[in-house]
């Protein structure tokens, strides 16, 4: 009986990790873009100004990418988080088996 129960929560955690890992590849793929075209916008910057121009541009380049990092990971996390915590309740609701969701699932989750 324990390998069926194990059995069952392979099944429902198995699309939950392929779902995480290519929502992380889709946020890093964003954020490579994004600091692409950060750095295009921030090169005039550094290369008009001479000295000061490059030590104000590498302060701005900080804080655009630690801006652009937050603003790209939050959004992506809840919503990757939303989406897996629907797609496990579906899985387990499936299977007929929401009593080993609700006893393996953190309560912050369900």
């Amino acid at each position: 009986m324990a390998q069926v129960r194990d059995l069952n929560l392979q099944l429902i955690y198995l699309p939950l990790s392929i779902q995480r890992q290519q929502q992380k590849e889709r946020s890093l793929r964003a954020l490579a873009f994004a600091m692409l075209g950060l750095a295009a916008i921030s090169l005039p910057i550094l290369l008009w100004g001479g000295l000061n121009g490059i030590a104000y541009g590498l302060v701005l380049l900080m804080a655009i990418y630690s801006g652009a990092w937050l603003l790209l990971s939050m959004p992506l996390d809840l919503l990757a988080l939303w989406r897996s915590k629907r797609a496990l309740r579906a899985l387990a609701r499936e299977f007929g088996r929401e009593d080993l969701l609700d006893q393996h699932l953190p309560k912050q989750l369900g």
